[in-house]
């Protein structure tokens, strides 16, 4: 296994060159980026100590075992508005940690405490616990507010900067700034498509599965449909250089 430097191509040409970390470049008809993402978790003290364990990332994905505990929501984009919601349904005592996320409008206030969430403004300092169990966090004016368990999202960071030579479309959203792909992972180089984490940061490991299965059936649809072009293309040449060849009925 080696790391990928960068890839470069003139757009159409059907041909890429992969450059791996060791210098040497490779050609190929075609390349799929499944790299990843990596979660940048904020700057605060013990929280990545404690994450996968009692610092969670998603509901859809894991924390089950945390239900019917005091949970912590700590905000890190509007996206955790989102995500203090769906906690509410698993525990009737849920703070949402605001320090990061700015301040809250009187409608938004209104909407979580009438679940009774409760709201904490002031920023959160550093993570507090032993091992495998958070006893709560430590906010900036030296206070302590107990809980079991923090959910947070993170900013994610795609592993796609290898691709930047190629200058592909890129589109902005909830989740940040991503390579864009239609429905089967192509991008806006014919000769490139991208699956899983990387263009889509939300999806699960069943979901982000099936998209690398979608881009890899569409990849070898299109160098199907190629090798025919191909072929139909070398043959007209074939025929236009014969004398008088003529076209059978």
């Amino acid at each position: 296994m080696t790391r990928v430097e960068d890839v470069s191509g003139q757009q159409g040409s059907g041909q890429l060159s992969v450059t791996t970390e060791d210098g040497t470049s490779h050609s190929t008809r075609s390349l799929i980026l499944t790299t990843g993402i990596t979660d940048r978790l904020p700057d605060i003290a013990g929280l990545s100590e404690h994450w996968g364990t009692n610092v969670l990332h998603c509901p859809y994905c894991h924390g089950w075992e945390v239900r019917d505990r005091r949970l912590g929501v700590l905000a890190t984009s509007p996206m955790a508005l989102h995500q203090v919601q769906l906690l509410r349904q698993w525990s009737d005592d849920v703070v949402f940690f605001a320090g990061l996320s700015g301040p809250l409008d009187e409608q938004t206030r209104t909407r979580l405490g009438a679940r009774g969430i409760r709201i904490v403004d002031q920023a959160v300092i550093e993570v507090l616990g032993n091992g495998d169990t958070l006893r709560g966090v430590r906010l900036e004016d030296g206070s302590i507010v107990e809980i079991d368990a923090i959910f947070t999202g993170g900013t994610p960071e795609p592993h796609d900067r290898m691709l930047e030579l190629l200058n592909l479309d890129r589109v902005d959203g909830p989740m940040g700034n991503l390579i864009a792909v239609n429905a089967v992972g192509l991008t806006s180089n014919p000769s490139v498509w991208a699956a899983g984490n990387v263009v889509s940061p939300a999806a699960n490991v069943p979901v982000a599965m099936g998209a690398g299965s979608f881009a890899g059936a569409a990849v070898n649809a299109a160098l199907v449909a190629r090798d025919f072009d191909t072929a139909v293309e070398q043959a007209a040449r074939e025929l236009s250089l014969t004398p008088d060849s003529e076209v059978p009925a």
